[in-house]
């Protein structure tokens, strides 16, 4: 298992002063009993926000020397599988507009770190794979076929 940084670290492309690695386990303890915490209210747009805080959070205090990157994605999809919702993936395509994102919370200007751009990203990317997702359901499973379903019936059950 991979233990916490013990060293300073700095991240190309960016100014932004993380942690020092005496601060890590704390930080890390917090992030924690937050994850943890309920989700209130319990709704989509709470869940789309916790993962998206989650991700930025952790890449925040970044606790490893390597691979935060990839463990705040994993710890985001984790948030959303866990409350009902489809995973997603963050395309290269959008790699820029993921970066500035993260940035733009890391800014020593944010005088609030409440990360809006980020989880604007979050959420259209979790409309994205749920419409991707009902349009390939029938295929996959044709009793989800508009005409085999009484919308109503289907989803009561």
């Amino acid at each position: 298992m991979t233990s916490l940084r013990t060293v300073a670290i700095r991240v190309t492309g960016t100014r932004f002063q993380f942690p020092e690695a005496s601060e890590v386990p704390s930080a890390m303890e917090e992030f924690g009993t937050w994850l943890n915490s309920p989700i209130e209210p319990p709704n989509t747009g709470a869940i789309i926000e916790r993962a998206a805080l989650a991700h930025l959070r952790f890449v925040t205090i970044h606790p490893f020397t390597d691979g935060n990157g990839r463990m705040a994605r994993i710890i985001l999809n984790l948030v959303l599988m866990r409350n009902g919702l489809l995973p997603i993936i963050i395309d290269p395509a959008i790699r820029s507009a993921y970066m500035a994102a993260i940035q733009n919370y890391q800014s020593p200007h944010q005088k609030k770190r409440v990360g809006e751009d980020f989880i604007r990203l979050i959420a259209e990317l979790v409309s994205e794979r749920l419409q991707i997702y009902l349009e390939c359901g029938p295929a996959i499973l044709p009793e989800l076929a508009p005409e085999t379903v009484e919308r109503e019936s289907f989803w009561l059950h």
